[in-house]
């Protein structure tokens, strides 16, 4: 549990807490800008929050930089830790004395508070577990259409922390971890179909692939019956090391075309002929007598001159691809010998080891498609029957919880309305939820219908802390909102509520409120010694 808050900037620089209830008091003006609602952020921020930060930059601004002390307590044992806002996203692990022993990170620090509260919530972190119930004014999180629900959060998400939190979440994640899985080897399939590692399968190319196939291969049959050992040379022919060969070849095949017609333009280039330069200038003398032949002569020998020069470099050229188509040319005799070889057919036609080479890559590549259409409509299947059963599971896991919700939720309801008022219920459902308030749409029966949600919460599963704020309490009825204190302070988890006007509760309810009260503030009270905030009386 946590025990007390320290800061030199408080006006009462120490904050101890108790077991269960802890009540931060405004005055009987009911006060604004005290301090209430920003001692509820600063315990939200001792719990790992960052709304501190970024809803009180105020504070920082005024204050400056400053850094908060604080102790908890499990099974008799002291934890001690700071926190400052200029490195808010470090904590240090303290002596007892506050002497900084260790800094880690934040995530590190809400890591050790889920395992001192003995939180075991698989893939949780502390974090998702009591963000939500950290209702404090600026949080955006008491929404009463969407109390399930963070600002900017989706409905299914917020169902699926929810799963989570009441400890449902292991009997659906193996199903969840399954249908990943075989989303990702789908997505891989149609990643590498689109990239063309693999051919793009439709039901039309299946369809047509199953019927081609036969006929592929007893082309296949006939040519083989026909080869010395049939058998072993067409077992040896459809060979993957043959299939390999014949792949290469044709690779090669294709460079060898490039070279020879690169050689053949370069040749054409090489027959080219200039004009008679001579006989063009004396004609442009007998038009123009004043032109000047010599400059004309001059220009016509530097340009005479880059010719040779390509001249050569094309010579060049041709000798270099000239090599180089006969070097593919004796690769790809190279490739045929090597077939030949393999498969030991030294009387047979290359047309016919070809072809046969040539029909058992059409074989190989049907197999391909034919194995890849079922292995996608396999997938597709399996994701469909995993979904449905995940639906399923889900559908049961939200009605039990559901159900769990609403009978603790009637519970709490007889206690705070003794009238006879309906309790609020939960419909969950896989993508969306409703919190039905029954027969009253005013905002103190939705912000009392809100209450007792998280009080159901609280009791049913392992949320180790509650943090309420006045806007919560502002139009409950007196009589409601004083039998709530009284349940609030039987709850043996720590629950932080900010309150105004004690005085005006009765008699019961306003000793439980002062003896749980561990900060009282008002206008010459506040929390922090320096008061930059103009206030207004409500």
């Amino acid at each position: 549990m946590l025990k007390r808050i320290k800061c030199d900037k408080f006006r009462t620089p120490i904050v101890e807490f108790y077991d269960g209830l802890n009540v931060i008091a405004g005055d009987s003006k009911a006060a604004n800008s005290i301090g209430k609602s920003t001692m509820l952020m600063i315990i939200d921020f001792v719990f790992g929050g960052n709304s501190y930060i970024t809803k009180n930059y105020d504070a920082i601004e005024a204050l400056g930089h400053h850094t908060f002390f604080f102790e908890f307590v499990f099974n008799d044992t002291s934890y001690y830790f700071s926190r400052s806002t200029e490195k808010h996203l470090f904590v240090s692990y303290c002596d007892s004395q506050y002497h900084s022993t260790k800094e880690v990170k934040l995530s590190e620090y809400t890591e050790l508070l889920k395992e001192l509260y003995n939180l075991e919530l698989p893939s949780m972190s502390f974090r998702d577990i009591v963000s939500l119930f950290s209702r404090i004014w600026g949080k955006k999180n008491y929404d009463i259409d969407k109390p399930l629900q963070i600002s900017g959060e989706n409905a299914a998400g917020a169902i699926v922390r929810f799963i989570k939190l009441c400890n449902q979440y292991l009997t659906i994640s193996s199903l969840e971890h399954q249908i990943k899985e075989l989303d990702a080897e789908k997505d891989a399939l149609n990643a590498a179909s689109k990239k063309s590692f693999l051919p793009s399968v439709t039901k039309t190319i299946y369809v047509d692939a199953q019927k081609r196939l036969p006929e592929i291969q007893k082309a296949i049959d006939e040519i083989s019956t026909d080869l010395e050992g049939a058998r072993s040379s067409k077992e040896a022919i459809i060979s993957s090391e043959a299939l390999e060969l014949r792949s290469i070849k044709s690779q090669l095949i294709q460079q060898k075309s490039f070279y020879v017609n690169k050689l053949k333009h370069t040749q054409e280039n090489l027959t080219f002929r200039n004009p008679s330069v001579k006989k063009q200038m004396e004609r442009l003398v007998e038009f123009f007598p004043s032109i000047n032949v010599d400059r004309l002569s001059s220009i016509n020998a530097f340009h005479s001159n880059i010719s040779s020069y390509l001249r050569d470099a094309l010579k060049k050229a041709e000798r270099e691809l000239s090599a180089q188509v006969s070097f593919l040319s004796e690769e790809i005799n190279k490739i045929d010998a090597k077939i030949i070889e393999i498969l030991n057919l030294d009387n047979t036609s290359k047309y016919t080891v070809d072809r046969l080479l040539e029909l058992a890559a059409q074989k190989d590549k049907l197999n391909q498609i034919i194995y890849l259409y079922e292995k996608k409509s396999s997938l597709e299947a399996d994701l469909k029957k995993a979904k449905e059963d995940l639906s399923s599971i889900k559908t049961s896991i939200l009605s039990e919880i559901s159900a769990k919700m609403n009978t603790a939720m009637i519970e709490i309801n007889r206690s705070i309305s003794p009238d006879g008022r309906l309790a609020p219920s939960l419909q969950l459902e896989e993508k969306k939820y409703t919190f039905n308030i029954q027969n009253d749409t005013g905002t103190g029966k939705a912000y009392a219908s809100l209450i007792t949600l998280d009080l159901a919460v609280l009791q049913n599963t392992d949320l180790p802390i509650l943090i309420h704020d006045t806007m919560l309490f502002k139009n409950i009825e007196n009589t409601v909102f004083e039998n709530m204190i009284l349940l609030y302070s039987q709850e043996l988890k720590q629950i932080f509520i900010a309150v105004d006007e004690i005085d005006k509760f009765r008699e019961e309810a306003k000793i439980v409120l002062q003896k749980k009260c561990v900060l009282q503030l008002s206008y010459e009270k506040t929390l922090f010694l320096k008061d930059w905030k103009k206030r207004v009386i409500e």
